[in-house]
């Protein structure tokens, strides 16, 4: 009899947790909707709501793997992977302070990982994003404003370099 009671309240407990799944499923299935504007939603309208407010933030991150693949001529087959995360901030200083055609922006970011390129004597690195240490760095911090109704745009601080000119779409 004790036995059947245990079962019983076991399959309770499980229906009882199969429940709670799917409400929490549905209450999430906001931020994962297929059309939804951010990945993990709105934050109950707090996203949004710093947005109109002027302030936008933003996550990246970014692997990429490469591996030496030889025809059969070793066993040794090196894998590595180099990671990035970003993590970065804009503004509009008209709707924060005021300023005509004025934004800024501000990113860090941390790469880390390893260069299949040293372990097998190569030059260069076949992954874009591994290089200049695993540590975290300021990547981006400018300030532009417009004059001339914004048709003349002066941007100062660092940034990348084919942000702005010299870049190529190949």
């Amino acid at each position: 009899m004790k036995n059947l009671m245990a079962a019983h309240q076991g399959k309770t407990l499980l229906i009882a947790s199969l429940i709670a799944m799917v409400n929490v499923q549905a209450a999430a299935n906001e931020a994962w909707s297929p059309d939804r504007q951010w990945l993990f939603g709105d934050w109950n309208g707090g996203r949004q709501q710093l947005e109109e407010q002027g302030y936008k933030f933003n996550v990246t991150v970014m692997n990429q793997t490469a591996s030496l693949l030889d025809g059969g001529k070793s066993d040794s087959h090196q894998t590595r992977n180099a990671n990035q995360v970003a993590l970065g901030a804009n503004f509009d200083l008209n709707k924060i302070a005021g300023w005509q055609d004025t934004t800024a922006a501000i990113t860090v970011t941390k790469r880390d990982g390893k260069n299949l390129a040293q372990d097998i004597g190569m030059k260069g690195s076949p992954t874009e994003i591994y290089g200049r240490g695993n540590i975290w760095r300021l990547t981006q911090a400018w300030i532009k404003t417009g004059f001339i109704d914004n048709t003349l745009q002066v941007k100062l601080g660092r940034m990348g370099m084919a942000e702005d000119f010299n870049s190529s779409h190949c």
